[in-house]
């Protein structure tokens, strides 16, 4: 089933000090009553049309690619101070995987029209990450697997004039090794930092890297390991400050790494000279792993990170309960096990900070191992985005389903959706009520990304709307 990807614009009501409180005031964009999804907002109005405006107008003939997200933070919007707005997705039509592309959308106006590019390669790509040149050209990076090959190819993109929407091709080198799910961040002088991502089942000889690229010379850096010994994963995001001085990659051990070590964890590396040199791998949080307990904390399904104003990196992931006793009901452990956490190094001595904790009476429950449909590595609340405006107020956005195992479409069994979002105004140490921004329970709305920069009192969010729940469950008989 073809679905949409629609661009959002919610606006904040209240700078006040009621801001990172329990009670955050929120403009959403919905009619739907607060009392029939149990949450306690003094004040919610109208401010545009759910769900959002198609950036794709009305053409969707590329619009049958349902799973969105690996699980890392490839920065797919951008909304910059001129009031260009940015987006790519990845975009497939309804003959199969092949004709998998990356779209590209461009606004001139805050995001109020949108032109659609179409695609930015001429073949198979997917995992498309984005970034944008201080000459306003986008940047693009995905990844290729060539049937009958061994390895997947990863290449940078870079719009020959900016909003033309015509991309000449770089590939990154690849040393005879496989790289996958490529992201890049564009420094202020105008050099292309790319990160690239083990795939090389658990060959710890085979790092992540990183490269340079000269965008007027086309010619990338040598090869640098990043995270050099740790565990094969993709699930990462790569980040420049607003000077450029300083740049960091995160990384989240593959849930497959519980079979080979004795925890998962968050890392991360972080250069001062704009990508030259890098410190030593940082593990942001640790979650031993211990067999013999019905139950014990992991991480989730993504992370994500941007940089203040100041320079200070902020860091984001969900994190949930690894289930050993499949006889019991699963949500016994939401309260506890499920949430989103959030990490700078100046707050609470670095130490994780909870920002969203699963409950009941906001979040799905009533589920058990049997019912337990949201979608492939889906939990109650996902996928979280991090991203500023410029006021400083930090805003994660996320994931999340509502109701209970009964509100399913009635068609896959799957749980349908919601795009939600909580903010801090005290720069993370505290964090606001989440609230539900999209409202429709009878649509399935997951993915949502979360422009870096944001005008004051404002959010900009790209993310999936279907008809059809679920995510890479099958449904058209294409995965």
């Amino acid at each position: 089933m073809a679905c949409k990807l629609l661009f959002l614009i919610g606006i904040w009501l209240s700078t006040s000090p009621a801001w990172g409180a329990p009670q955050a005031n929120f403009a959403a964009p919905s009619d739907t009553p607060r009392s029939e999804q149990k949450i306690d907002l003094p004040t919610v109005h109208k401010v545009l049309s759910s769900p959002g405006i198609p950036v794709h107008g009305d053409d969707q003939s590329m619009c049958w690619y349902d799973y969105q997200s690996n699980g890392g933070d490839e920065k797919r919007l951008w909304v910059l101070p001129d009031g260009n707005v940015y987006a790519v997705w990845i975009g497939k039509d309804s003959e199969g995987l092949q004709s998998a592309r990356t779209c590209y959308a461009i606004s001139t106006d805050l995001g109020n029209t949108f032109d659609y590019m179409e695609s930015v390669e001429s073949h198979r790509r997917e995992m498309p990450a984005l970034a944008v040149l201080p000459t306003g050209q986008a940047v693009v990076a995905s990844n290729y697997w060539r049937s009958g090959q061994p390895q997947f190819t990863c290449s940078v993109y870079i719009e020959i004039i900016a909003g033309m929407g015509i991309f000449t091709e770089f590939p990154i080198p690849h040393d005879n090794h496989v790289y996958v799910a490529p992201q890049v961040a564009c420094l202020p002088d105008g050099r292309i930092f790319c990160t690239a991502y083990n795939a090389t089942g658990y060959n710890l000889a085979v790092s992540h890297q990183y490269r340079i690229l000269d965008p007027l010379t086309g010619s990338f850096s040598e090869h640098h390991d990043l995270f050099p010994g740790e565990q094969p994963s993709f699930r990462s995001c790569t980040v420049s400050s607003p000077s450029g001085q300083k740049v960091a990659t995160v990384l989240s051990d593959d849930l497959q790494s519980l079979e080979q070590e004795d925890g998962v964890r968050i890392l991360c590396m972080e250069s001062t000279d704009g990508g030259v040199t890098f410190g030593e791998t940082v593990a942001l949080a640790e979650y031993p792993t211990d067999f013999s307990q019905e139950v014990f904390l992991t991480t989730g399904s993504a992370v994500s990170a941007v940089y203040d104003a100041e320079e200070n990196l902020h860091v984001v992931w969900d994190a949930g309960p690894m289930i050993m006793d499949l006889k019991r009901p699963v949500d016994e452990y939401f309260h506890d096990y499920m949430m989103i956490l959030h990490d700078c190094s100046t707050l609470d001595n670095g130490e994780p900070i909870v920002a969203v904790r699963h409950d009941t009476a906001r979040f799905i429950h009533s589920l058990t191992l049997t019912n337990y449909k949201l979608g492939n590595f889906h939990t109650p609340i996902c996928f979280p985005k991090i991203g500023r405006d410029e006021d400083g107020i930090l805003t994660i956005v996320f994931t999340a389903f509502i109701g209970d195992s009964t509100d399913c479409d009635p068609v896959t069994g799957y749980a349908n959706g919601e795009i939600f979002a909580v903010s801090s105004a005290d720069n993370g140490l505290t964090w606001g009520e989440p609230t539900n921004l999209t409202n429709t329970p009878e649509i399935d709305e997951r993915y949502a990304y979360l422009s870096q920069w944001n005008e004051a009192g404002k959010i900009n969010i790209l993310y999936q709307s279907d008809p059809v729940a679920g995510a890479n469950v099958g449904v058209d008989k294409e995965y």
